[in-house]
C-alpha cells in the first residue's frame, strides 16, 4: 500500500521537493542582498559623514542626492585632495636654491597667472602684490632664495583669497623685504628654521573670511596668524575689512 501510494504520488513528492528547493534559495538570496545592501548603506553613510566633514570646512553641504557609493568615492577623493594640498607645496619642489634671473621668471610668470585667475574670477588686485621693486631691478644673488620664498607664499596666499571668493585684495606687503640683510649662503644654512612675514588685507564677507580662517588654522604647524583685524566697511553693508599678519614657518 506504501509502496503503490509513493509510486502514485511520486511526481507530487518530487514537485513539493523542487518547490521547496527554490523557495530555501529565494530566501537565501533575499537574506544575502538585504545584508549587502544594509552593507552598502553603511559604507554609504561612512563616506557621507567623512564627506560632511570636509564640505564643513569649505563652507558647503554634502550632495544629499549622491547615494552611489563609487561617486561619492570621487566626491570624498577630490574633497580630501583640495584639503591637504592647501598651502603644502611639495617638499621636492621647496627651493633649495635660486638665482635672480630664475626669480625674476617667476615672478612675472606667478603674477601675471594670478591676475589672469583674479579677474576672472572678479576679484580686485592691487597694484603690487609685494614685488614692484624687483619688476625694475635685479635682486643681489644673496636675496634670492629669500625672495623667491616670499613669492611662492604670495602666490598660495592670494590663491587661496580668490578660491574663498573675496571681495577684493588691497595690500601685499613683506615688511622683512626692506630689512632683509643680506647674508651668505653659509650663515643660512645654519638655520634650524627659517620665518617669512607676510601681511595682507583684503575686503570680504563673513562666509569668505571663515572659509579662510579655518584653512589657516587647520595648518598652523606651517602658517601663524601673527596679527588679526577685522571691522566692518561700513553700517550700510555686511562686508567686512580684514588685515592680516602672517608667519610662515619652514623647517
Amino acid at each position: 500500500m506504501d509502496a503503490l501510494f509513493l509510486k502514485k504520488f511520486r511526481n507530487t513528492f518530487i514537485l513539493i521537493g523542487i518547490i521547496c528547493f527554490l523557495c530555501a534559495g529565494l530566501i537565501i538570496l533575499i537574506v544575502m542582498s538585504l545584508v549587502t545592501a544594509a552593507n552598502q548603506a553603511e559604507k554609504i553613510q561612512v563616506l557621507e559623514q567623512r564627506l560632511a566633514s570636509y564640505r564643513d570646512i569649505f563652507g558647503a553641504q554634502p550632495d544629499k542626492t549622491i547615494k552611489d557609493n563609487k561617486s561619492l568615492a570621487k566626491e570624498l577623493k577630490k574633497e580630501e585632495a583640495e584639503f591637504k594640498n592647501i598651502f603644502l607645496k611639495d617638499k621636492s619642489k621647496m627651493p633649495t636654491q635660486a638665482t635672480p634671473l630664475s626669480f625674476k621668471r617667476e615672478l612675472f610668470n606667478i603674477e601675471d597667472g594670478l591676475r589672469k585667475k583674479a579677474q576672472e574670477s572678479g576679484v580686485n588686485l592691487p597694484q603690487s602684490l609685494g614685488f614692484e621693486e624687483y619688476k625694475r631691478k635685479v635682486p643681489e644673488p644673496e636675496q634670492t632664495l629669500h625672495l623667491i620664498k616670499e613669492l611662492y607664499m604670495m602666490e598660495e596666499v592670494v590663491n587661496l583669497l580668490l578660491e574663498a571668493k573675496v571681495a577684493g585684495i588691497m595690500n601685499v606687503e613683506f615688511p622683512q623685504q626692506s630689512k632683509q640683510k643680506i647674508t651668505t649662503g653659509a650663515s643660512n644654512n645654519n638655520l634650524i628654521f627659517q620665518e617669512v612675514m607676510m601681511n595682507i588685507s583684503l575686503e570680504s564677507d563673513f562666509d569668505s573670511v571663515k572659509k579662510i580662517l579655518i584653512k589657516l588654522l587647520k595648518i598652523d604647524n606651517v602658517y601663524i596668524i601673527e596679527n588679526l583685524d577685522i571691522k566692518h566697511k561700513d553700517a550700510k553693508t555686511e562686508r567686512l575689512l580684514v588685515d592680516m599678519k602672517l608667519k610662515f614657518v619652514q623647517t
